[in-house]
């Protein structure tokens, strides 16, 4: 049944946050945080993905409380990104040692550690724990509708042609220097297709292993321009300070050239995951 493809989604995803969700409140480096963060944001995809084989409410209120789970988780994940890209542009460049670019860290870190403590409260908190009861819940017996006990073959080959129609529809209606909001849209659609194609991989051909290693690259380009327009923005929020304006401004120029080199890669990626065969159905 197509429903065996639903419930083993959101198990591994449920499982894969429950297993990273004491790393992440310890602190335990940053990648229980980042897959804790993935798991929810697959979960989030394959639920909107496969809405035709789950109930509609039940569905719609476990996605508004992961929408939250996962502004939570990003922020701090998303200060762990830009303090990996101006570490390594400032070890890049010879001014690891420089006192401003340290001082610059140094705020960015304090800005992280409280972010991180409002993300461990949220995790500590009453809201949390129903969220969690409700996934646990979820992972075992997920709220399905009748479309899924249709075979996997009636059920699923047009849920994987809208998703990869859908991209190719956004991407065909690009301007000719589309806008960041835009390409972070092909991005998001790229990982949905990735997310649905590993879904569907036990019940579908080999070839979605390469729909989804297509969508991956793309994903993975566009998921750089993400990241240096984001550093770009909060070194633009840092240089308001008079004490790392010199470091962020420094940081800033490198990371506009970071946004201009990911620009030019995305549409050979693109090009990859137009060529991409739909997965053969057994």
């Amino acid at each position: 049944m197509a429903g065996l493809a639903v419930r083993r989604a959101i198990s591994a995803s449920v499982k894969r946050l429950l297993d990273n969700e004491s790393g992440a409140i310890a602190g335990r480096g940053v990648e229980p945080l980042h897959k804790a963060r993935v798991a929810v944001r697959r979960l989030r995809s394959d639920l909107r993905t496969f809405r035709e084989l789950v109930d509609a409410r039940w569905s719609g209120k476990l996605r508004q409380e992961l929408r939250w789970l996962g502004s939570e988780l990003g922020a701090v994940r998303d200060y762990d990104v830009f303090l990996s890209r101006i570490r390594a542009a400032a070890a890049r460049s010879g001014a690891a040692g420089d006192p401003n670019v340290a001082a610059l860290i140094a705020a960015a870190r304090d800005a992280r550690s409280a972010s991180r403590a409002r993300m461990v409260e949220a995790l500590r908190s009453a809201r949390y724990a129903r969220l969690r009861a409700r996934l646990e819940l979820a992972a075992r017996s997920p709220r399905l509708t009748l479309a899924a006990r249709l075979t996997a073959s009636q059920a699923l080959p047009p849920i994987m042609k809208r998703r990869k129609k859908r991209i190719r529809n956004a991407v065909e209606g690009l301007p000719t220097r589309p806008t960041f909001a835009s390409l972070h849209r092909i991005r998001i659609l790229a990982k949905r297709l990735r997310y649905a194609a590993e879904a569907v991989a036990f019940v579908a051909g080999s070839q979605t292993t390469t729909v989804a290693k297509a969508a991956e690259r793309l994903q993975d380009v566009l998921g750089e321009l993400n990241d240096a327009v984001c550093a770009c923005r909060l070194l633009r929020r840092l240089r308001t300070r008079r004490d790392l304006a010199l470091a962020a401004n420094a940081l800033l120029a490198l990371e506009i050239e970071a946004v201009s080199r990911a620009r030019a890669g995305w549409a050979p990626a693109w090009q990859g995951l137009a060529a991409a065969e739909m997965p053969a159905w057994r």
